[in-house]
């Protein structure tokens, strides 16, 4: 893990954050609760590692946010389907845009959202679309979609959604 922290994609990972996010033990993999790595130096490639996990089959909170993982990073967040119990997201100041709102939409594996965080990117209305035509999240509480390129339309059909009665 070393030489893969100095020398490869791993590097934006603190070596804390390393042995918490790929311990060394596999049994430890179903206590990861949380996943919080909020870095400026966080790129596509990062998103792509960590989205590309499927033993944290536990995992309730995921946090991305201030790290420039662009829609590449987001579409291979967003694209995991190993994440059943995923109650939080946030992906807010990454440089993410439509596609990655249009899939995060329709994961269905991630019913259990209760807060979803995409502030500051570059969603627009055709991602807002998606997100308000969603009926996956019955336990929803809390979304921000605030400081993206959000028009009336977007706006309109999220407002629209009846399925988030919480």
């Amino acid at each position: 893990m070393a030489i893969l922290q100095k020398r490869g994609d791993y590097g934006a990972f603190p070596e804390t954050a390393l042995n918490k996010l790929f311990p060394s033990n596999s049994d430890e993999f179903n206590d990861i609760r949380e996943v919080t790595v909020v870095d400026e130096r966080l790129a596509p490639i990062h998103a792509r590692i960590i989205g590309s996990n499927t033993y944290w089959c536990n995992l309730r909170k995921l946090n991305l946010s201030r790290g420039a993982i662009k829609e590449e990073g987001g579409e291979a967040i967003v694209d995991n389907k190993s994440w059943p119990h995923l109650e939080e997201l946030t992906l807010s100041y990454t440089q993410i845009g439509d596609n990655t709102a249009i899939k995060v939409a329709n994961n269905h594996i991630w019913k259990n959202l209760k807060y979803l965080d995409l502030a500051s990117n570059n969603i627009g209305d055709i991602g807002a679309i998606e997100i308000g035509r969603s009926k996956l999240w019955v336990n929803l509480e809390i979304v921000n979609l605030s400081r993206n390129e959000i028009g009336d339309i977007g706006a309109g059909k999220i407002g629209e959604n009846n399925t988030w009665e919480n």
